[in-house]
């Protein structure tokens, strides 16, 4: 499953934009195992790669991550919902970051006074 969802989380948008495609939605729903859903979300947050920001900018970046996956999500969901759920809990994780690098900056706001 480890590298199933690696793979998969690699793929390309669908023609009519979205994402992920519905072969890789299809594969999900179907095999319907766990391990898959983590290691396929592990495997897009990896993909995100390296970031940058000011010191003081917040989660603005991640924010924007969290409106795209649950948009996503919705646009999925009646037809996929263990895929729009794994969709879901990447932006939850996209929303915890966006809390951390908002507290970072505040932190950092406060020190400079």
């Amino acid at each position: 499953m480890l590298l199933i969802g690696r793979v998969l989380a690699h793929s390309p948008h669908d023609p009519d934009g979205a994402w992920p495609p519905s072969a890789v939605r299809d594969i999900i729903e179907e095999i319907a195992n766990p391990r898959l859903d983590d290691e396929f979300a592990c495997q897009v947050s990896n993909n995100r790669g390296f970031t940058s920001r000011g010191l003081t900018d917040g989660g603005v970046q991640e924010r924007e991550l969290v409106e795209k996956y649950e948009r996503d999500a919705e646009q999925i969901a009646d037809i996929w919902p263990r895929t729009a759920s794994v969709l879901r809990g990447i932006a939850q994780g996209c929303r915890r970051r966006a809390e951390r690098e908002d507290s970072s900056a505040d932190l950092t706001q406060d020190l400079w006074g």
